[in-house]
């Protein structure tokens, strides 16, 4: 997992600390008779090119975030369908959140809600409903059971049928 995740980390929080570098620099320039400013100056004169060549403003840092969107959002998501569990489950309280998460994300997150992956043998989730009524007065309640889920989230499928 962490050979995938940290390299798609380190690039967000590269450009991160990018942008942060241009407000702080720009912060600087912009504060008249700081001595910080003369001391800045004299120890980097080409403070302009410096400044275009390696901080991102918020447009150019937004339009380097879409592109990891675009690049690492496969990744992850081929690595939580294969990790499953936490993952999934993280997945799934991510989609909710429409306001942070992004769109290249959140594709994918909100196919997580319904489409989990379970590791049920064919005919297992019937066994173990029956198991569940039995001693009941339902024990022999159910007359027909679909086999191929209608729902899956990581904890549990659900399947159609009908009871007598």
């Amino acid at each position: 997992f962490w050979y995938h995740a940290l390299p798609a980390y380190l690039s967000y929080r590269y450009v991160q600390r990018r942008n942060e570098l241009f407000h702080r620099f720009h912060q600087k320039q912009n504060r008249p008779g700081d001595e910080d400013d003369d001391v800045m100056s004299s120890s980097f004169p080409l403070s302009t090119m410096f400044s275009s060549f390696f901080l991102l403003s918020d447009t150019d840092a937004n339009a380097e975030y879409e592109k990891l969107h675009n690049y690492f959002s496969p990744i992850i998501e081929k690595q939580v369908w294969e990790q499953r569990g936490f993952y999934i489950k993280h997945a799934q309280f991510l989609s909710t959140r429409d306001d942070f998460v992004p769109e290249k994300y959140l594709e994918w997150c909100k196919k997580v809600q319904d489409q989990a992956p379970t590791k049920l043998e064919k005919g297992e989730a019937l066994k173990i409903a029956e198991e569940s009524l039995r001693g009941t007065k339902y024990e022999n309640a159910i007359e027909y059971w679909e086999e191929t889920p209608i729902g899956v989230a990581s904890i549990g499928a659900v399947h159609r049928c009908r009871l007598r």
